[in-house]
C-alpha cells in the first residue's frame, strides 16, 4: 500500500506595501491617525464656494474656525456663510462654543424642496 507524504509547506509572498500620495491628504485619513485640528464639512453653496467638502483648519472656538475658513476661501465664501446653519458633531453650534481636534464642524446652507 502506498504511503501518503504531506507536500513542504508554501510560503505565502506577502506584497510590498506601497505609499500613494493622494491629491488631499485631508480627504481621507487612515483609521487610528491623530487628528490635531477641527474637520470641517461644507455641503451645497458652501461647498461650490469653498471649492472643498472637507477641510481641517485651526480654531479653539466655532467662531475661530469660521474665521480662518472665511480667510481662506475668501469674501465668496463669507457671503454664503452669512445664510448658514452651524452644527458641530450633529447638534447645532455657535461662534462661542468651544471646538477640539476630533470634533466635526457642518457648514450647511440654506435649501429648498421642489
Amino acid at each position: 500500500m502506498p504511503t501518503f507524504v504531506a507536500p513542504p509547506p508554501r510560503t505565502v509572498r506577502q506584497p510590498a506595501v506601497q505609499h500613494v500620495p493622494q491629491e488631499n491628504p485631508t480627504a481621507s485619513r487612515p483609521t487610528g491617525t491623530m487628528r490635531t485640528m477641527p474637520t470641517i464639512r461644507l455641503f451645497a453653496s458652501a461647498r461650490d464656494a469653498a471649492g472643498t467638502g472637507r477641510d481641517d483648519l485651526q480654531g479653539e472656538t466655532v467662531g475661530a474656525v469660521l474665521d480662518a475658513a472665511t480667510h481662506r476661501y475668501g469674501s465668496a465664501f463669507a457671503a454664503v456663510l452669512s445664510t448658514c446653519r452651524i452644527w458641530v458633531n450633529g447638534e447645532p453650534a455657535g461662534p462661542d462654543d468651544p471646538i477640539g481636534p476630533t470634533d466635526e464642524l457642518a457648514i450647511l446652507p440654506p435649501v429648498s424642496g421642489g
